[in-house]
């Protein structure tokens, strides 16, 4: 059912560091269906910065959190993770909106 799969990392540095380090993982190789639903760009400051929104359908796990990545196994892009959405309420499957980090 489901064709990508996709790393959950989590933000391992320490309190108070501007600087995010993704190294653990937390649900790796996780099964799911990436599809890009909007891209444009936005000025951000003086430099214009590319952004694509991507929704991600996956199974449930209580894992998931807001404040992780997500990272194709394929590409290795990297997706941040703004909403996570249980689909039908039962905790079964998800969708989850992100934005591609660059």
């Amino acid at each position: 059912m489901y064709r990508h799969r996709v790393t959950f990392k989590r933000d391992t540095s320490p309190d108070g560091d501007p600087d995010p380090s993704y190294t653990s993982n937390i649900i790796p190789n996780w099964p799911c269906d990436i599809r890009p639903v909007s891209g444009g760009e936005r000025v951000r400051g003086k430099q214009l910065q590319a952004e694509t929104k991507i929704l991600i359908e996956t199974r449930y796990s209580s894992l998931m959190r807001t404040t992780d990545i997500a990272v194709n196994d394929v590409t290795a892009e990297q997706y941040l993770i703004n909403n996570i959405i249980d689909i039908d309420g039962r905790k079964r499957r998800v969708m989850i909106e992100c934005v591609e980090v660059s």
